[in-house]
């Protein structure tokens, strides 16, 4: 018989494991870099998206410690509208410097706050009454001041409906 042996020890590894093992290796690498991507794309989507910046809704308060719990809760749960960032600040205001803003807002001047807690809501009610700015909303005795023939742009009566919701 023939014999095929040369003679010489063959300790080589088969062509096909050193191929197995490449594609091994490369399945691993594609496997790790997708899970990196995925976990970097659920930190993107958590975040809020304010390409327009932030809108302050500002909430007068004869107590702002009554508020300020609601604003926190409100700051925190990230609000976005109309490409907005809605953070809420609460600014001491007595009743009596309100009502006078309010009234003046009504003839002309600059506007009041978006928001108002009335130490006394019976006042503040009758306030109102008589002037050209009427109670839209209402929720947990914030009120939601605006102009009786003059709606607020809608940026500002979303950010307020949002705030108002969370009470």
């Amino acid at each position: 018989m023939a014999r095929h042996a040369s003679g010489k020890q063959n300790y080589r590894v088969a062509g096909w494991v050193w191929g197995a093992l490449v594609t091994v290796i490369v399945v691993a690498l594609l496997v790790a870099g997708w899970v990196a991507l995925a976990r970097n794309n659920q930190e993107d989507l958590a975040t809020p998206e304010c390409p327009q910046g932030e809108f302050v809704v500002q909430v007068w308060a004869a107590n702002e410690a009554e508020l300020k719990d609601a604003v926190q809760k409100f700051n925190d749960s990230n609000e976005v509208e109309l490409d907005h960032c809605l953070k809420a600040e609460v600014v001491r205001k007595p009743d009596a410097e309100a009502i006078k803003s309010y009234k003046a807002w009504g003839e002309g001047g600059q506007p009041g706050a978006e928001l108002w807690k009335p130490a006394d809501r019976q006042k503040a009610d009758e306030a109102l009454a008589v002037s050209k700015v009427e109670v839209a909303e209402e929720n947990g005795g914030v009120l939601a001041p605006q102009l009786r023939d003059n709606p607020l742009p809608e940026l500002e009566q979303r950010a307020r409906g949002a705030f108002l919701r969370q009470l």
